[in-house]
């Protein structure tokens, strides 16, 4: 009996253990702080880019019409989440993370699903392709016909493909891509040269050696769109190239010289 009791009491201890240690994960992840609001269904926390998941708000230069006249409803949709938050605590529970590197999470003030509120309120609609869970949300605000239902509207997703597809009609033959060419530097040479042309030099060894098409922020992809924050330079992780004068460290240039030196 004794040695029952025993086990019994070592499974409990593993399953307090097991449930503190998920605890503690779950607190990890967690995204806690004020929030400065991107757009409709973006917001920031803390220089963290949080995508409101299951959700899609009108793009912030969307025109939809009401009573017959067209209105914002992109910028009603992030001054009315804007105004929701405030300066209040935010909570955001990650569930994914977008291609443009973005948390995807339901994010709560308080007892309340942010998430949720933007959609009954008629300022963003279920994003289905992804979730459904906001659809009995949607179909609140559309039965109440109020916000995006109150007039006519496009979907957001529609509106963002009308606008690529636009955009790549009109725009000008894609610009090549074009990196600087590192310049030999003769051994006398590099040693009569100042920092900021060594660090001119390491710059762009570094950028020329990167095998994408977007080393840097300031670059521009093969459609002749500017990088961004799609660069290696932005993303976490990975291989970065030296793209600005700030990465470049006195102890680089002075290995740099040491080598051409020897």
């Amino acid at each position: 009996m004794m040695a029952r009791w025993s086990i019994l009491a070592v499974v409990v201890a593993l399953i307090g253990l097991w449930g503190y240690s998920s605890s503690a994960v779950l607190a990890d992840e967690l995204i806690v702080g004020v929030a400065s609001i991107i757009d409709g269904d973006t917001l920031e926390i803390h220089g963290q880019r949080i995508r409101l998941s299951g959700i899609d708000a009108a793009e912030n230069g969307q025109l939809c019409t009401r009573n017959g006249k067209a209105y914002r409803c992109g910028k009603e949709a992030a001054f009315a989440l804007a105004d929701k938050i405030g300066r209040r605590i935010v909570r955001c529970f990650p569930r994914d993370t977008d291609r443009y590197g973005r948390t995807v999470a339901v994010c709560r003030i308080g007892h309340l699903d942010i998430n949720g509120w933007m959609v009954r309120k008629g300022f963003a609609v279920a994003y289905r392709k992804y979730s459904a869970a906001y659809v009995a949300d949607e179909e609140e605000a559309r039965s109440k016909q109020i916000g995006l239902w109150a007039g006519e509207f496009e979907k957001p997703w529609n509106h963002r493909r009308h606008k690529r597809k636009q955009k790549k009609a009109t725009s000008p033959t894609p610009r090549m891509i074009h990196r600087s060419t590192p310049k030999v530097w003769s051994q006398k040479s590099v040693s009569n040269a100042s920092d900021e042309q060594i660090v001119q030099i390491l710059l762009a060894r570094s950028q020329a050696s990167y095998g994408g098409s977007c080393p840097c922020p300031e670059n521009h992809n093969r459609a002749g769109r500017r990088c961004g924050r799609r660069s290696a330079y932005s993303r976490p992780g990975g291989a970065s190239p030296l793209c600005y004068s700030r990465d470049v460290t006195p102890a680089m240039i002075a290995e740099y010289r040491n080598t051409v030196d020897h």
